[in-house]
């Protein structure tokens, strides 16, 4: 049976998490919106329609688009994790369905891929925050891919960096394999569900054949 690997973008597989807090500190400054990086990168994950919401406790459409606007000029400086290309082509290789489900937009979510994978057919689904109602910790992204691989819960694991991620992914059924290059603790990962925490997902894919995704594929 095939078994799938869904991947977050931001964090996971480019190097921009620390970009978007930045990002999103100049937008708060701008708007007079107060906040610390620290509370700032807590929220990095969340697309900006919930992180908006859980900052401000409301609706401010203009730190959105702000956030968006300061985020532009990190574009240039965006490079991906060392070994994110190898394992999604060994994944894909190995006959998984590979997903993405990103907070971003799909303009700029493709662009990122295209850092880590040129060849984007090795990418079976992406979805990203312009085809559903809400971003994570929502479930909506996650579901979208799971309806579109056809794949039961079961036979799927997601990568991503933050609580955020494996809360969405648990809403769906979805376990969820953490990596630590967007900050967040092993720990705290593990505390909000992950069934495994690797450095990063080169070191995921050393230890590929001895991982949770190994043995999902061998079954």
């Amino acid at each position: 049976m095939t078994a799938g690997v869904f991947f977050d973008v931001d964090g996971t597989l480019v190097d921009t998490a620390y970009f978007h807090t930045v990002a999103w500190l100049r937008a708060c400054r701008e708007l007079g919106v107060p906040a610390t990086a620290a509370r700032l990168h807590r929220l990095i994950g969340m697309g900006g329609d919930q992180f908006v919401r859980a900052l401000t406790g409301g609706e401010m459409p203009g730190l959105d688009e702000a956030h968006s606007r300061h985020m532009q000029p990190f574009e240039a400086e965006a490079q991906p994790f060392a070994g994110a290309s190898d394992l999604i082509r060994e994944l894909h290789r190995q006959g998984a369905h590979v997903a993405v489900s990103t907070s971003g937009g799909r303009d700029a979510a493709t662009k990122l891929l295209e850092l880590v994978v040129p060849d984007l057919t090795v990418i079976d689904t992406l979805v990203t925050r312009d085809e559903i109602a809400a971003t994570k910790p929502a479930p909506d992204l996650v579901a979208v891919a799971l309806q579109r691989s056809g794949l039961d819960p079961d036979r799927v694991l997601y990568v991503g960096d933050t609580a955020w991620d494996v809360e969405a992914a648990a809403r769906c059924g979805v376990g969820t394999i953490g990596v630590l290059t967007g900050g967040w603790a092993a720990a705290e990962l593990l505390d909000a569900g992950a069934v495994a925490v690797y450095e990063s997902v080169g070191e995921l894919l050393e230890q590929l054949a001895d991982s949770p995704v190994g043995a999902l594929l061998r079954t």
